[in-house]
């Protein structure tokens, strides 16, 4: 069966929760961008899932180097 995913790149905590609490009923995972993690912290890892435990929150980590 396919799973529905959203990525929420917003820049702060609260932002990105508000989102995903007008989306979880509709999703499968939540992942979490590069640009959100780097602004907020691990500590949005936490907040994400603990306001979602029954959903799969992906952390997506892009290390990107150019030159």
């Amino acid at each position: 069966m396919a799973k529905l995913q959203v990525a929420i790149d917003l820049l702060s905590t609260q932002e990105a929760l508000t989102l995903a609490g007008k989306v979880a009923p509709y999703v499968d995972i939540i992942e979490l961008g590069t640009p959100l993690i780097k602004s907020e912290g691990l500590a949005v890892i936490t907040a994400m899932k603990q306001a979602h435990p029954d959903k799969l929150v992906f952390a997506d980590f892009k290390n990107r180097r150019y030159g």
